[in-house]
């Protein structure tokens, strides 16, 4: 009795391990990156279209950029999209994105932050730019200079 109680022991012991092992490894043997779950929806609003906007981890590398924008646009076909990656004054650039394109005179004045768009408007998704009108694209925006980046399927 004592040995089949001890072999019963080991063999959860073990299994456990190599669970917890499976877990933890994962990504870094499929090459996952850990930055893929730091995509998140911060929420939307309408200006002069709908859009959504993410908060993404800063000081993340152009290619890292892409892959989340595609899951993102994966999630949101034809979606208008926003990046930041800093959520303190998101709300002061969406009110004033909305004071700039209202046509009512209803939408209270406010002022862009400009340096911090500057610093932490990272990209957007969207069909109009100077490159290609009603095309889907990745367009890095950091630093203030737009940069289109890839065409959506």
């Amino acid at each position: 009795m004592f040995r089949f109680r001890s072999s019963i022991s080991v063999f959860i012991k073990s299994t456990s391990i190599a669970i917890f092992l499976i877990f933890a490894l994962t990504p870094k043997v499929f090459g996952e990156s850990n930055k893929d779950s730091s995509l998140h929806y911060w929420g939307e609003y309408e200006s002069w279209q709908k859009w959504k906007v993410y908060v993404i981890p800063n000081q993340i590398s152009k290619k890292e950029f892409i892959q989340l924008a595609e899951k993102a646009s994966f999630e949101n076909p034809n979606q208008r999209i926003r990046f930041f990656d800093d959520d303190k004054k998101i709300s002061e650039y969406i009110a004033a994105e909305k004071f700039a394109w209202d046509t009512t005179g209803q939408v209270p004045r406010a002022k862009f932050p400009t340096e911090w768009r500057k610093k932490h408007l990272v990209g957007i998704i969207s069909d109009r730019s100077e490159k290609s009108y009603n095309r889907w694209q990745i367009i890095y925006n950091k630093g203030g200079v737009s940069e289109h980046m890839k065409f959506l399927k």
